[in-house]
């Protein structure tokens, strides 16, 4: 039974229940909502109507003050003559309503129900549990797919949502910013806020504050409140760009302070990641005095001033009684920092590799004495169909370090570097691990298995609708296993997505170990075997048809990755523009399909802004190929 997340305790017993065709239950009112209305369709579904009852009935939620399984605990048994399901709390009810739903899909049935006997004793490891959207990296998407991502993490008991924002929220005034990002206005933000209310999640607010601002800070109007107003290079444009605000400046922090009042004026959450990650620049221009006479008197300049930017931001928020989190890796680099920022900041541990040091780092945060969620990634981006086992053992990982060191929660990244190339359906392999381990840190190895992975996939990501024989699921995790097939190692990128970007550098690059053909060309040979696996069957729905393009569009951009990979090692790696012209008239032939569906693609579930940056990527490749 692939129910997700896995139940911490489930035991499947002799016999099954037969509601027929109509069934009486009992609950409080305040349990009507999507979760029962889900459980209530999905009876229909299969031939059985349940109706309110005030006796006799054979369903029945309970709550139940010594109910002992916490806030959101729930006990659910299925027996021969009925359901009882109690829980201290309305919460505890409705998560028992959606694993019952679960329950209730993946019965077999005849022409009616029938359940298996079985007793479910469950509670989440973590109360915070909480994906996080890259919607800055071009691609927004639009609100309907919005709405439905909320609606299926909900129902996989994911609790938390952010939105992580650089440019891409509608501030007003601010047209030239983001005015050709399709950016989410002030109504579409409370909209979304009400959504997830509805279905029992929240909405936390995310505005970058001081680093990743080179999307406002490359404008005159804003150029002057940068720490390199002249630019920097990083890891995040091609070309040199002012990149953090410069924070000794008053009129920086009074900015930064505005841009979070204005997000946090659409959300019920009292609570707003600033984020403060990645400042690569702090200290190297204009507030280098100021960190030059902290260091010559035995300080730390550069974390001083930083931890002195989000102080004065921690105390502007909690007047207006809204904390703070902030992303901890420039606190990791500065020991000591951690007693610097506002007492009740919440820090957010991050990585994305499979060996990534959590229980290092997750000693130290842990001892700051500041509450803290651990933060790994679906490891979708920069790779076109994802890093399964790479973010397998990621987020197991930091589930693991999370519940051993006290973290409130766990928040899955889903980043969307180089133009988010990747569709959405790569992003769900990520996404279903992510809510198996938030919910159940301790959810066995097998669980993480490309072939149980898959399953997960096609149930409750696709779902039956779709993906009626998995035939979808199993491609998107062949593809998404790509990286590991090709035997190499390589960090935060898979090699192949590497080779379609890493242009005019010898290849493979350092962050690349042991690619080698033999490598490569099985990559070759498993992208073949996916294509024929998405040609052997027939779209049943326009979902279907849609997922079906998506992942035909990454077969074809992977295995132009995969090519030219082996077209370089094979020319000693040379630059793309150097390879002999047969084989870059090829390759250039080959890439054209990819360019030209990719805007029909995006714009199926994202918004137009940002397509046009995205493609460019590949159109830089396409340019050298014929050149």
């Amino acid at each position: 039974m692939d129910l997700l997340p896995l139940p911490r305790l489930l035991e499947e017993r002799a016999g099954v229940f037969s509601p027929g065709r109509r069934v009486a239950y009992r609950a409080p009112a305040e349990l009507e909502g999507p979760a029962f209305e889900c459980l209530r369709a999905e009876f229909s579904a299969q031939g059985t109507t349940l109706l309110p009852a005030e006796d006799a009935a054979v369903l029945h939620f309970e709550l139940a003050e010594g109910c002992e399984l916490g806030a959101e605990g729930y006990r659910l048994e299925i027996t021969v003559d009925g359901i009882e399901v109690r829980a201290r709390e309305l919460e505890g009810l409705r998560h028992a309503a959606r694993t019952l739903t679960q329950v209730v899909a993946s019965s077999p049935h005849d022409g009616s129900t029938s359940l298996p006997c079985l007793l479910v004793e469950d509670a989440p490891s973590f109360p915070r549990r909480a994906i996080l959207l890259d919607i800055s990296r071009d691609r927004v998407p639009t609100m309907e797919t919005l709405f439905a991502l909320v609606e299926r993490f909900a129902a996989w008991k994911l609790n938390e949502l952010q939105l992580y924002t650089e440019h891409t929220f509608a501030h007003p005034g601010c047209e030239e910013v983001w005015g050709d990002a399709s950016p989410i206005t002030p109504e579409e933000l409370r909209a979304l806020d009400e959504h997830c209310e509805i279905h029992g999640m929240r909405l936390i607010a995310n505005q970058q504050c001081l680093g990743h601002m080179h999307r406002w800070l490359v404008h005159p109007r804003f150029r002057a409140l940068a720490e390199c107003p002249e630019g920097v290079e990083h890891p995040f444009s091609l070309e040199p760009e002012p990149f953090s605000l410069c924070p000794t400046d008053p009129l920086a922090l009074e900015f930064a302070g505005r841009l979070a009042d204005e997000v946090l004026r659409h959300v019920r959450t009292r609570e707003i990641n600033v984020g403060g990650d990645e400042t690569f620049d702090l200290g190297s221009g204009r507030s280098s005095g100021r960190c030059e006479a902290i260091d010559a008197e035995g300080g730390d300049g550069v974390g001083e001033v930083y931890a002195e930017f989000l102080s004065g931001l921690g105390e502007h928020l909690t007047e207006q009684g809204v904390r703070m989190q902030v992303f901890a890796d420039v606190v990791l680099a500065h020991p000591g920092l951690e007693a610097k920022l506002p007492a009740d900041a919440i820090l957010l541990l991050w990585g994305y590799e499979a060996d990534h040091p959590f229980e290092e780092e997750g000693a130290r945060v842990a001892a700051s004495g500041h509450p803290f969620l651990v933060c790994p990634g679906t490891g979708s981006w920069l790779s076109i169909a994802g890093r399964l086992e790479n973010a397998a053992e990621n987020i197991a990982a930091a589930a693991r370090v999370a519940k051993a060191r006290g973290a409130v929660g766990l928040m899955t990244c889903d980043w969307g570097d180089r133009g988010h190339l990747q569709p959405l359906p790569a992003s769900y392999p990520g996404f279903v691990l992510a809510a198996d381990l938030a919910w159940n840190a301790d959810a066995p190895r097998e669980r993480r298995a490309g072939d149980a992975v898959a399953s997960l996939v096609a149930r409750h990501a696709f779902g039956p609708e779709v993906d009626p024989n998995g035939r979808l699921a199993g491609a998107l995790v062949r593809l998404a296993r790509l990286a590991a097939a090709t035997g190499a190692r390589s960090r935060n990128a898979s090699p192949l997505f590497l080779a379609l970007t890493e242009i005019d550098t010898p290849f493979p690059p350092e962050r690349v170990q042991e690619l080698t053909g033999a490598g490569l060309e099985r990559a070759l040979g498993e992208i073949a075997s996916t294509r024929q696996e998405l040609a052997a069957g027939r779209a049943t729905s326009d979902e279907a048809k849609l997922v079906g393009g998506e992942l035909g569009w990454c077969a074809d951009v992977l295995e132009v990755g995969a090519r030219l990979a082996l077209a370089r090692m094979r020319h000693r790696g040379k630059r793309v523009s150097d390879l002999p012209s047969s084989v870059r008239a090829d390759l250039a032939a080959r890439l054209a399909g990819p360019i030209e569906r990719h805007r029909a693609l995006w714009l199926a579930r994202s918004r137009p802004g940002g397509q046009l940056r995205s493609v460019a990527w590949l159109k830089r490749l396409e340019t050298a190929l014929r050149s």
